[in-house]
């Protein structure tokens, strides 16, 4: 029995097993009080004849219990009660003196074999009873029952994690001999207040961890009045300071609390303050996870017994007080996830009795103070998340006892090898993690850490090899070198023959793969991606592996897999990435014998072939699958019974044959794009509810549209059935419910007026409905109602009509593109509301985030649009959210181009060719300056060229010609590069770079002026962008605007443009 209170008096404490040597000083202080239980309940609880009132009391207490697992099966089986398990009689009355009966636990894990139903009152005839212990067993339909505050002589009472509800009887105030007193876990009672504890005067131990006291506002003037109390628990209890608080109750310093834990609360700095003054006896004190502001306070400092200190998870600030030097009892320190800023004093290398420092999450500064490295007691040490820097003085510790060092998240730098100089006599070692800093070289000897299990320098800078051959790590369970510049092969690996863990993706390592690794029998996930391996990968690889359930070769583009069919591996897989690697031509065979995959991407795998049947019979777990950009072929399948697919990915294939039925329950994204998918969509698409994203882009799909179709896709996020060949009205379903970001429907068959039904998407960003046979006029609630436009493309229809003012409500547009319709009337003046066109691009305060869509089941993906400049598409992607054009072109709008035009200073692009435009250009449009491509040809405008547009550094393109225009051409600044086609068609313009002189000019020498023949074909292969615009963007902004753009745009024509931009994205 003594073993068991000594049990649960360590769980109560709440310790953290890695490091018990640093609780010793908290269950010595315990000692004394499980002895006074002890001695009143294990010593004399030796057994005799029980009473057989008190039998049968028992008995009754039984009848009404749900003994679902037997767990007192022995009570009646003898009739001697005294001899029933977890009953105990005193030696010398034979009275039942404690009824023991927690749930079971093995290895501090409890088992789920719970005692249930009703706790009878025939507990009352126990007229004796000092020991009552229920925890952890299943009451969820009941309440503490009220008689037990009539168990006058109880001593020790725990009804912890037993799910009681209802109301707390303040009867228990009764209990006025009661010691220990644990109701924690119990989160589901209600109280109201606890004055009843004024009644407990001999209590010392009192448990309410977890139990709701958010209502009760004078828990301080009821804890006051615990005189005798030595451990006070009240861990995530709800408790607040409050305006009650400030009228704080008096108390005095030599009360004997030693154990106090109000962690995980909303408690401040008064409810703090206030428990400092309540005893100078404590030795553990838990303030964790509250919201504990200012500096640590230097009451602490007077706590001379203190050996366990957690103030982790507040708002602290200032620097760590010297005075912690100077408490040599403390054992645990955790200052963890505050604001502290500064150094690591010195004064905290004289703690030579402590065995657990975490500093982690802080804004420290500096580096590691000598003085630590003489912490001979130091077991855990966590430097992680602060703002460390400078490289570790390779200097020799005497950090003997250290097992847990992290130093991940800072800005170390340095060699690598200086830290193993400093963990010197660190052979005890067994968790380093210095991920996330600069540290660089080669990895140092590691096999001198034999007891290491985790190794984590992952996301540094190291950009040496392993120094070691072999590598000897017997107990080694994680080793992350991930996310660096290491080059070289891989060590041999046979001998750490426990580890679980290889992460060494997104590094230079090349070479063939060792075969060592083979043998790594409880090896669970290997990730190798993004390396420069090469060679074949066989089933040599894996032989002894049984525990595989990773396995990740991707972005190893000269890695070929060859495994053999009839290899019948010994793992099966849950996740399995291969992409770029060369798996082909066949579809891999081997994957036979893998029955639980749920992750499977093989995209861009160089096959060639169809999917074979066994393949389907074999994937019922897969999840995620993808298997674009390779050449598989074939009808797919019936799909719709594989209820675990929630991602599927067969874009860019060659797929062919009607689009297959999915499941609908928990499929979230699915991509058919650039395939051969032929027919209607009806019945697929009538399956999509609760999809996020669709792209059926790029097939030779047809039909129209049906209700419910509509009605089902209009739920998704995006939508994509651009390049296809749908034809008909979209209709407009009763009772529809809109969550579109995103809609592409460009280049189908779609006719009719702009579809009513998206009036209800106010969400949307994009709406590309350009390339169909759309009619009307443009509607005025786009502006209204779809405030969050940012691109909007309905160029090459058939609208007509004027343009709505309403459109100017689009703030927050930024592509455009109404060109290629019938469009008519004036230019609207108010275009200088567009907000987000009038801000000048800064590449700082880039939103990249604003067309990124997060599905579920997926990783994010940006999303696209296009713009066609003259017959040539670019599509932008990952700087989408960088552009921002006008297109009006080939419309019929007449009148002035508005001069409030030139207030849209962000633009990069402005095509109002094509059109009856009068007037002049405005005189202003120079504060464009990030203008690169401008087109004002073919219209009636007159007048002269404003020389601000010299100041326009940035353009790449421009074309006046077919106007009006006279006067001298501007020849300075941006405007020397631009030839004669230019300006063609302009008969009263004069000056360079025509031929035509003005009036007191010379006639220009090497004029690149053309003939006429040859302006005409210009006109026919008119450029997107020039290179005189790859000049320019070496200044300012666009040097990193453009630099990026280039990575995402790709041109569809093959002409001199498409060669520059080859050309640029292999110089950027």
């Amino acid at each position: 029995m003594l073993s068991r209170i000594f049990i649960l008096s360590i769980q109560m404490i709440d310790t953290k097993q890695f490091f018990a040597p640093c609780y010793l000083f908290v269950l010595l202080a315990f000692c004394s009080q499980i002895h006074a239980i002890a001695s009143t309940s294990s010593t004399d609880y030796n057994g005799g004849n029980c009473l057989e009132k008190e039998r049968i009391a028992l008995l009754k207490f039984k009848e009404e219990l749900i003994d679902a697992y037997g767990r007192l099966s022995t009570w009646g089986s003898v009739r001697d009660c005294c001899q029933w398990k977890g009953v105990r009689c005193d030696n010398r009355t034979n009275h039942v003196a404690a009824l023991d009966l927690p749930a079971p636990q093995v290895d501090n894990f409890f088992l789920s074999t719970p005692l249930r139903g009703n706790i009878s009152s025939s507990l009352l005839q126990l007229s004796e009873l000092r020991y009552l212990d229920l925890s952890n067993n299943d009451f969820s339909t009941i309440q503490i029952p009220d008689y037990m505050g009539s168990l006058a002589k109880l001593l020790h009472l725990n009804l912890s994690h037993s799910n009681f509800l209802g109301p707390l009887p303040y009867h228990l105030g009764h209990l006025s001999m009661l010691r220990v007193l644990d109701l924690s876990g119990n989160g589901d009672i209600d109280v109201a207040e606890l004055d009843w504890l004024s009644g407990l005067r001999s209590l010392k131990h009192l448990d309410l961890s977890g139990v709701n006291l958010f209502q009760v506002t004078t828990w301080m003037e009821s804890i006051s009045t615990l005189e005798s109390v030595e451990k006070l628990f009240l861990r995530g209890c709800g408790i607040q300071e409050t305006l009650g608080n400030l009228s704080l109750p008096s108390i005095d310093s030599y009360r004997p609390l030693s154990v106090l834990d109000i962690s995980s609360n909303s408690l401040g700095n008064i409810s703090v303050f206030w428990f400092l003054n309540f005893s100078r006896s404590l030795s553990y004190f838990d303030v964790s996870s509250n919201i504990v502001q200012g500096k640590i306070p230097d009451a602490l400092s007077g706590l001379k017994a203190l050996s366990y200190l957690d103030l982790s998870m507040n708002s602290f600030g200032g620097t760590i007080p010297d005075y912690l030097g100077d408490m040599m009892s403390l054992a645990y320190l955790d200052l963890s996830i505050n604001n502290l800023e500064g150094r690591i004093p010195d004064s905290l290398g004289n703690m030579m009795f402590l065995v657990h420092l975490d500093l982690s999450g802080n804004k420290l500064g500096g580096g590691i103070p000598s003085s630590l490295g003489k912490m001979v007691s130091l077991s855990y040490l966590d430097l992680a998340g602060n703002n460390f820097q400078g490289g570790i003085t390779p200097s020799r510790g005497n950090l003997s006892s250290l097992k847990w060092f992290d130093l991940s998240d800072n800005k170390w730098e340095g060699q690598v090898s200086d830290l193993t100089v400093f963990l010197w006599n660190s052979s005890m070692l067994e968790h380093l993690d210095l991920s996330s800093n600069s540290f660089y070289g080669s990895l140092p000897p590691l096999s001198r850490y034999s007891f290491l299990t985790v190794l984590s320098l992952g996301r540094n800078g190291l950009n040496g090899s392993f120094i070691e051959k072999k590598l000897i790590l017997p107990k080694l369970l994680i080793l992350d070198v991930s996310g660096n510049r290491l080059t070289g092969s891989l060590p041999d690996l046979s001998s750490c023959s426990s580890l679980e863990v290889l992460n060494i993706f997104d590094n230079l390592f090349f070479g063939t793969l060792t075969e060592s690794i083979g043998y790594l029998s409880n090896l669970d996930m290997l990730d190798i991606h993004m390396n420069q391996f090469e060679g074949t990968i066989s089933e040599a690889h894996f032989f002894n592996m049984s525990q595989l359930g990773v396995l990740d070769l991707s972005y190893n583009s000269k890695l070929s897999v060859n495994i053999s069919s009839r290899w019948n591996p010994l793992f099966q897989l849950g996740t399995l990435k291969l992409q770029y690697c060369k798996l082909g031509p066949s579809f891999p065979r081997w994957l036979q014998k893998q029955r639980r995959v749920a992750v499977l991407d093989m995209s861009n795998s160089e096959i060639y072939d169809s999917i074979p049947g066994w393949f389907w019979d074999n994937s019922h777990s897969l999840q995620y699958l993808n298997l674009s950009f390779n050449h598989v072929h074939g009808v797919l399948p019936n799909l719709s019974s594989y209820y675990n697919l929630s991602n599927v990915d067969f874009s860019n294939n060659e797929f062919d044959g009607p689009l297959p039925l999915l499941p609908t329950s928990h499929m979230e994204v699915v991509d058919l794009s650039k395939n051969k998918f032929s027919g209607e969509a009806t019945k697929f698409c009538n399956a999509t509810y609760t999809w996020t994203v669709l792209d059926l882009s790029d097939n030779q799909l047809t039909g129209e549209l049906s209700v419910d179709c509509v009605k089902n896709l209009m739920t998704m996020n995006y939508l994509n059935l651009a390049n296809n060949n749908f034809s008909g009205e979209i209709p407009s379903p009763d009772n529809w419910f809109c969550s579109l970001v995103s809609l592409h429907l460009r280049n189908n068959s779609f006719t009719g007026e702009v579809p009513i039904l998206l009036t209800e998407c106010n969400r949307l960003q994009i709406i590309d409905l350009g390339e169909n046979h759309f009619s009307g006029k443009i509607p005025t609630w786009i502006g209204e109602n779809l405030t969050e436009l940012g691109v909007l493309s309905l160029r090459s229809n058939e609208l007509s009509g004027s343009l709505p003012s309403n459109l100017c409500q689009l703030a927050n547009i930024q592509i455009l593109d109404l060109s290629m319709n019938k469009i008519s009337g004036t230019i609207p003046r108010c275009l200088s509301n567009f907000t987000t066109m009038s801000s000048k691009p800064n590449i700082s305060e880039w939103n990249g985030l604003r067309f990124r869509l997060f599905p579920k089941a997926a990783a994010s993906f940006d999303d696209s649009a296009y713009i066609t400049w003259k017959g040539r598409e670019a599509i932008y992607t990952k700087t989408l959210a960088l552009v921002k054009v006008i297109d009006l072109s080939s419309n019929m709008l007449v009148g002035k181009i508005p001069s409030e035009i030139t207030s849209l200073q962000g633009i990069i692009g402005l095509n109002l060719s094509r059109n009856n435009l009068v007037g002049s250009i405005p005189n202003h449009i120079g504060q464009l300056e990030f203008l690169n491509f401008l087109d004002l040809s073919q219209n009636n405008l007159s007048g002269g060229i404003p020389t601000s547009m010299s100041k326009l550094s940035h353009l790449g393109l421009l074309d006046l010609s077919f106007n009006n225009l006279s006067g001298k051409i501007p020849w300075d600044g941006q405007l020397q590069t631009f030839d004669a086609s230019t300006y063609i068609g302009n008969p009263d313009l004069c000056g360079s770079p025509l031929v035509k002189p003005c009036p007191g000019d010379e006639t220009p020498r090497n004029s690149s002026a053309r003939n006429t023949g040859e302006i005409h074909d210009l006109e026919k292969e008119d450029g997107f962008i020039s290179l005189g615009f790859f000049v320019s963007v070496a200044l300012g902004f666009i040097i990193g605007f453009w630099g990026v753009i280039m990575g995402a745009l790709r041109l569809k024509s093959s002409s001199r443009w498409t060669k520059v931009f080859n050309m640029w994205e292999r110089t950027t």
